[in-house]
């Protein structure tokens, strides 16, 4: 089962043959139709001599809403008009094709200000999508800007934004999508070629901390984290340099006293590259 839209181009697919032995030029040939307003597209063909099967698509545009019924074509072949209908070739049980023409839709385009990803999801049928990749560290936050362009003929007059969890670890992500749609809504109803933006805002908090299996887990839904912990924050406890103690100690004294070194303190460096 199919159906056709309102406005748009369908096409039937004919398989026609020239029986004579010479070359057969169709000046025009396209549709005939009932039930709904249809504007049929004519189109010229050739066929060669004995040409065999050949396959010939047809085009139009339903005008409006309901059934429409394909009972045959039309042909002008040397200046003569001729209409085929379909009850009247052999081997066909029913009197024509009909097929549902239902009301247009709007038509959402996408487009982002980062660049595509080389990963993509199953597309769904029934959103609009598009896949970005970005590098970040652990704690950072990316603007992603997301505009919304209407490619097609009728108004759009609602925008929803959802955001799912692919996986069971959200403990482990946190929010890791957070957007604001007052400046997209206030845009609406988004005339035909007119364009919407809204800003999403990506944040990294990832957990390194007591978790088994994480860099294989975070490969498995599509992030890749290179680069390990450095070092792990510490603490020294330094006690101060006696009054009495001489500066410059004795160098028997200078291998086993460290009161005199500067402690510093070192940080864990973890770098995330997140590619969703």
């Amino acid at each position: 089962d199919f159906q056709w839209v309102q406005g748009d181009v369908c096409e039937v697919q004919l398989m026609v043959y020239n029986p004579m032995p010479f070359e057969l030029r169709v000046e025009t040939m396209g549709l005939l139709t009932s039930g709904v307003e249809f504007e049929s597209l004519p189109a010229a063909l050739s066929l060669p001599a004995e040409s065999g099967l050949y396959p010939v698509t047809l085009v139009g545009v339903p005008r409006t809403t309901g059934q429409i019924t394909v009972n045959g074509y039309h042909t002008s072949v040397f200046g003569v008009y001729s209409d085929c209908l379909l009850d009247n070739l052999p081997g066909l049980k029913n009197n024509g094709c009909t097929v549902d023409v239902i009301p247009a839709l709007p038509r959402l385009q996408i487009s982002t200000s980062l660049p595509r990803s080389a990963h993509s999801l199953q597309p769904s049928s029934d959103n609009v999508s598009t896949h970005v990749s970005v590098q970040l560290f652990n704690g950072e936050t990316q603007k992603l800007l997301i505009k919304l362009e209407n490619i097609g003929t009728e108004p759009l007059e609602t925008l929803e934004v959802s955001s799912k969890t692919i996986n069971n670890k959200e403990k482990l992500y946190g929010e890791f999508l957070i957007w604001d749609l007052e400046e997209a809504l206030s845009q609406l109803p988004l005339k035909p070629g007119k364009t919407a933006t809204f800003t999403v805002y990506i944040k990294v908090k990832l957990d390194f901390s007591c978790q088994e299996n994480l860099l294989q887990d975070l490969n498995d839904d599509g992030i890749s984290v290179s680069g390990l912990p450095v070092s792990s924050p510490f603490r020294h406890i330094v006690k101060p340099r006696l009054e009495t103690k001489p500066v410059n100690p004795p160098e028997s004294s200078k291998s086993s006293d460290f009161s005199h070194v500067k402690v510093s303190r070192s940080s864990s460096a973890t770098l995330a590259s997140i590619t969703s």
